[in-house]
């Protein structure tokens, strides 16, 4: 997916819409505060963990950009029960199908505190008349979480319990993106479960072994990280991975 300043970067017209090109210089704009500013007149808003950014249901009249921290997108299902379907963090844009008259798919909630821009639905669309070329990249942009999806469904819904909480665990650390680079932020069993479709006393098990064989090991305090933050390694997780 594209994210952060990949998301205005030229990327030599891969992959892009018919129609498109990515040769406007004025169209390869920084996805950052500067970036966003020349766009919209808008300025960040806060969510504290666990508020609901927005609902699942309702009509689109918001596009949302991460600028910091994480947002979890829920799917409530026909028996009542609700599922973690997606994880997003900074760059993320969230709201998209609101362009072609989709309502919002999920229900949108900040895992920690969290930033976002909030973009009004029709300054998006006006960015369709007057940046034509941004606009595709916003589509792309969709097309790219749609394919995405596909492989969020594939790579953390099938296979053993501890294949897939290794997966999941090496997908949040290059989500979030912190450095070092060996390092993640874990979310709670109850979370991991949700996304996993798993018990939480299962995830549970499987973290307690990766902390006892030492593929999970807690941050050094100097580094002042949270209760939750760990040092993975990668290569052992990737191992476990493909069982």
């Amino acid at each position: 997916m594209l994210k952060g300043n990949e998301f205005f970067a030229d990327n030599d017209n891969k992959d892009l819409p018919a129609g498109c090109s990515g040769n406007n210089t004025e169209d390869s704009l920084p996805l950052n505060d500067s970036g966003i500013a020349r766009l919209f007149s808008v300025r960040p808003a806060r969510y504290a963990a666990k508020e609901m950014i927005y609902n699942e249901g309702a009509a689109v009249n918001t596009v949302y950009v991460v600028r910091r921290g994480m947002v979890k997108l829920i799917s409530h299902l026909s028996n009542g029960r609700a599922r973690i379907v997606r994880v997003h963090s900074t760059g993320s844009w969230l709201g998209l199908g609101g362009l072609l008259g989709q309502p919002y798919e999920h229900t949108a909630i900040a895992v920690d505190d969290v930033e976002v821009y909030r973009i009004p639905a029709n300054e998006v669309l006006r960015i369709k008349a007057e940046k034509p070329h941004l606009y595709c990249r916003l589509i792309e942009h969709w097309f790219d979480y749609l394919r995405e999806a596909d492989l969020w469904i594939a790579e953390l819904s099938t296979g053993a319990i501890k294949a897939r909480v290794a997966r999941l665990v090496n997908f949040l650390s290059e989500l979030e993106n912190l450095s070092p680079t060996n390092e993640v932020k874990l979310l709670t069993c109850e979370e991991m479960a949700e996304i996993l479709g798993a018990t939480p006393e299962s995830v549970s098990r499987v973290l307690a072994e990766f902390k006892r064989e030492k593929v999970l090991l807690p941050c050094p305090e100097p580094h002042r990280r949270p209760h939750d933050c760990y040092q993975r390694d990668e290569s052992a997780l990737n191992a476990i991975a493909q069982h």
